[in-house]
């Protein structure tokens, strides 16, 4: 099957404090590039590659990928994949919402900085060879919910805070062998604004997926609160959907009949979401695809102009140069040049891999970046300097794929 996904799948659970709801589950065969996009806060995917070889671009940096490796993007990392040609990749994806539980809840309290809920919240960006035994875990989440047997939402729970145990345990073991304090290595973490009455309920114990003690156990801060979803970002989702997955063809009209809206409201809301107009995202997405494709294909300037939706490639052509300051052709060459994917003169047994402004070390052996990039200060053009990208976001927005 090259595609099988679940929206608003209903799974949602309190782990040490706070709420993680499932927003969606999907499992594809990448036949496409995924334009650049990332996450408002409170908002992460989980990539895991069963099989295939790909490449994913981290805030402008080209990693390989190939089965069995997870890589995990919170707030504010831009991101953007392809598949290889001649092996093309398959990834199940989790994208989840995280919220602190109300006070009024039963330990909403235990958002304790050591919990494993908040180390998973604290690893903003992570690339690495799964240890954990992740890819039963997905593939029996998929048969249940396929299946729907009953007591499905209880299992497909289980299997999620599973995973996100397994995620954890893989930043710890890539950590245990990449001392805090090597050079180049900066653990950044985001600290949460502080009330008395949260303050009190610090001390009682997680009920969620789990805890233990962190390598900054007592120093750290539990991360930053993200925003409550309300009605109004079930239609940011669907716009952040259709604008990710439907570039070439979308039209305002239909946009306005899927949200329910008139065409004069869908502007208004774009406009307020994202301070440009619809006809300025759905360039901004075309244009995005199509870097992705110069970077990813052979195909010729006239194929890539068509494929992103462009009724001429002297229309396309006019749109990109004025949106990179480059033509496409010249975009392409230099990216060739600069070989992404080739390693760097570094020592064969460590990489250097640059995650928006830090720079971390990347064992060549699939070991995690410890570089994190901050959810309330990461913008879309701050962490993309190496590469422009029209892609905008709203922090306190969660956009999936």
């Amino acid at each position: 099957m090259d595609w099988e996904r679940y929206d608003h799948s209903g799974i949602q659970f309190r782990a040490d404090g706070w709420i993680c709801r499932v927003l969606n589950i999907v499992r594809e065969q990448f036949h496409r590039a995924v334009p650049a996009h990332s996450h408002g806060a409170g908002s992460y995917e989980l990539h895991y590659i069963p099989s295939g070889r790909g490449t994913v671009m981290l805030n402008g940096t080209a990693r390989a990928l190939s089965r069995g490796m997870l890589y995990v993007t919170g707030p504010g990392v831009v991101h953007e994949q392809w598949s290889d040609p001649q092996d093309p990749m398959a990834e199940d994806c989790l994208y989840l919402h995280f919220e602190q539980a109300p006070l009024s809840q039963p330990g909403a309290g235990d958002a304790r900085a050591d919990s494993l809920t908040a180390r998973f919240l604290r690893q903003q960006v992570w690339l690495g060879q799964d240890q954990e035994q992740l890819d039963p875990l997905f593939t029996r989440l998929f048969t249940e919910l396929r299946d729907r047997r009953p007591g499905f939402e209880v299992q497909g729970e289980t299997l999620i805070r599973q995973i996100l145990i397994g995620a954890v345990r893989n930043y710890a073991g890539a950590q245990a062998s990449q001392p805090e304090n090597k050079p180049g290595y900066k653990i950044v973490v985001v600290s949460r604004p502080e009330s008395p009455d949260r303050s009190a309920g610090r001390a009682g114990s997680g009920t969620g997926t789990g805890s233990g003690s962190g390598t900054q156990a007592g120093t750290a801060a539990a991360p930053a609160l993200p925003p409550r979803l309300d009605p109004a970002n079930e239609q940011i989702l669907l716009m952040e959907e259709c604008f990710l997955y439907e570039y070439d063809k979308l039209t305002l009209a239909d946009l306005s009949r899927r949200l329910g809206r008139s065409e004069r409201q869908t502007q208004r809301l774009i406009r307020q979401q994202y301070g440009q107009s619809f006809r300025d995202m759905k360039q901004a997405a075309r244009l995005s695809a199509a870097r992705v494709l110069l970077q990813s294909t052979q195909l010729s300037i006239a194929e890539i102009a068509d494929r992103v939706g462009y009724t001429s490639s002297e229309h396309f052509s006019a749109a990109f140069r004025q949106a990179n300051g480059q033509s496409a052709r010249a975009f392409r060459r230099s990216f060739k040049a600069s070989a992404p994917i080739a390693r760097s003169a570094a020592p064969e047994s460590e990489q250097r891999v640059t995650v928006g402004q830090t720079t971390v070390a990347q064992p060549t052996d699939g070991q995690a970046t410890d570089g994190q990039t901050t959810a309330a200060q990461t913008t879309v053009a701050q962490a993309t300097a190496a590469q422009p990208t029209d892609t905008q976001t709203t922090e306190a927005k969660p956009t999936g794929r």
